[in-house]
């Protein structure tokens, strides 16, 4: 960490006929081709945590019945844990312990 992301690329069946991303980003994809790339930048810094989850559509350019859902899942969580305490049991030799994961629900 830190990381920057860029672009998001869309990757593709080929078809005989042009196709459109839609959604959150959007970008053409020629006949016969298989991906294109949308600038789509993201800073993932250190004492950070959070969740990218957007909605796109695979669409035929001639046939607007057509389309496929797709989802971006991103997800970082770059806090430390923490020790809150501990307990030991001498008969049993267990030691149970406390852990505290910041920003984890």
């Amino acid at each position: 960490m830190p990381i920057k992301l860029t672009n998001i690329r869309f990757n593709v069946q080929a078809r005989p006929y042009d196709q459109k991303i839609t959604g959150g980003a959007t970008c053409s994809i020629p006949a016969g081709s298989t991906t294109c790339t949308v600038s789509l930048p993201q800073d993932i810094i250190n004492g950070t945590t959070g969740y990218l989850h957007s909605g796109y559509e695979v669409r035929s350019t001639t046939e607007a019945t057509f389309f496929a859902p797709i989802w971006e899942n991103i997800a970082w969580h770059t806090l430390g844990p923490s020790v809150t305490g501990f307990d030991y049991n001498e008969t049993t030799n267990i030691l149970q312990v406390y852990v505290n994961q910041p920003g984890d629900g």
